[in-house]
């Protein structure tokens, strides 16, 4: 290059060194690229599917972030891949939870590495949400009875069909996908065959593609829970007989009582029943009528009842039964207890007609005198 004049020989040195920077970095953009692809549209509900590539080393990681975009950026998730073999990835990311509207996808720098080239590292998306075309008539909440009842109505598909599927608890297909016919009005009915309880994922697809998936909540049969109840203990009564009149009451001796005894008397007799306290005293139950039995209920104290029944009439006699329960024996005592001794011939009561009868003789008899 000796040859050329000097401001030639400048101008080609700085060509070179030119060059030789371009080159290198078009070497570089060349190394580091790196493409992620998304769809423009996802429904609501729908996995949105994110791919990419890139020539980064293996090893790499590289992280792809969906963003909320609208009028301001919120992360709403974010996976972690590392570059293998042939450098492709996938991540996947849900939107059942999301909200219609701008949404997009990134992968954020990575340190050391710039990405150049035909690298694309953003893609914008639109989440569509067609569940509010969809109205649910049937209860998301079932008690189980073999059934899902499917009904609803959608307005826009008067007369058409739209396609269901049912996903069931443990992630089975359940039913279809099948068209279900909608009537004039856009409506549907349908019962889908079920075996368990569980969460049922039900999706609509319609012409315009998917519209929306909705759970139903299926809740185990009802089954009333029958309580074991212990039957209170039935308290048998021991009973005796004997014959009674108001000059010849009957006696009886009650035996085998822990507590308390229930004492009644057999009816259409007034019925008058004595028997001693704690301390002796004599104590008379006389309540009811010829119609209904007399009762007494006696704290026995461990010992025994003695007692003497008589009718409150002394025209009437006849056979009483007594009646006692919550002792062992109850028996007709065949001589006057002690305790009945000093009583054991009852003051009679007084008696109206008697009375006026005696009274008649008496004065018939005093008129005989005077004469």
């Amino acid at each position: 290059m000796t040859g050329f004049p000097h401001s030639y020989r400048v101008r080609l040195r700085s060509m070179t060194l030119m060059a030789v920077i371009l080159l290198s970095l078009a070497g570089i953009s060349a190394a580091y690229e790196l493409s992620i692809y998304a769809p423009m549209n996802v429904q609501r509900g729908m996995p949105l599917v994110v791919n990419g590539t890139s020539n980064l080393p293996a090893g790499i990681s590289v992280d792809i972030v969906l963003y909320r975009s609208e009028y301001v950026t919120e992360e709403i998730g974010r996976e972690t891949v590392t570059l293998q073999g042939p450098k492709e990835f996938t991540v996947v990311f849900d939107t059942q939870d999301l909200t219609k509207g701008q949404y997009k996808v990134e992968v954020p720098g990575i340190q050391g590495y710039a990405f150049l080239g035909n690298s694309t590292t953003i893609r914008v998306i639109q989440i569509i949400d067609r569940t509010d075309e969809l109205t649910i008539k049937s209860s998301r909440t079932q008690e189980m009875d073999g059934t899902l009842e499917l009904k609803g109505i959608i307005p826009g598909l008067r007369n058409a069909g739209v396609q269901v599927q049912v996903i069931g608890p443990e992630n089975e297909v359940v039913f279809g996908p099948e068209f279900i016919a909608t009537l004039y009005d856009g409506s549907f009915s349908k019962e889908i065959r079920i075996d368990t309880p569980g969460t049922y994922e039900v999706s609509f697809t319609d012409n315009k593609g998917y519209i929306g998936t909705f759970p139903f909540v299926v809740t185990p049969k009802y089954e009333p829970t029958t309580v074991p109840t212990t039957p209170e203990p039935r308290i048998t009564a021991v009973t005796a007989t004997a014959h009674s009149s108001y000059d010849r009451p009957a006696y009886f001796t009650v035996t085998g009582a822990q507590g308390k005894v229930k004492i009644s008397t057999s009816a259409g007799i007034d019925w008058v029943i004595e028997y001693p306290d704690a301390q002796g005293v004599i104590l008379k139950v006389n309540n009811k009528g010829q119609i209904d039995p007399e009762e007494v209920t006696i704290d026995s104290g461990g010992t025994t009842i003695y007692l003497k029944v008589y009718p409150y009439r002394f025209s009437d006699e006849g056979d009483v039964t007594i009646f006692a329960e919550g002792a062992e024996r109850i028996g007709v005592a065949t001589e006057i207890p002690p305790v009945f001794a000093a009583t054991a011939t009852p003051t009679p009561k007084s008696d109206l007609p008697v009375f006026l009868a005696l009274l008649a003789l008496l004065a018939l008899g005093m008129k005989k005198v005077f004469r």
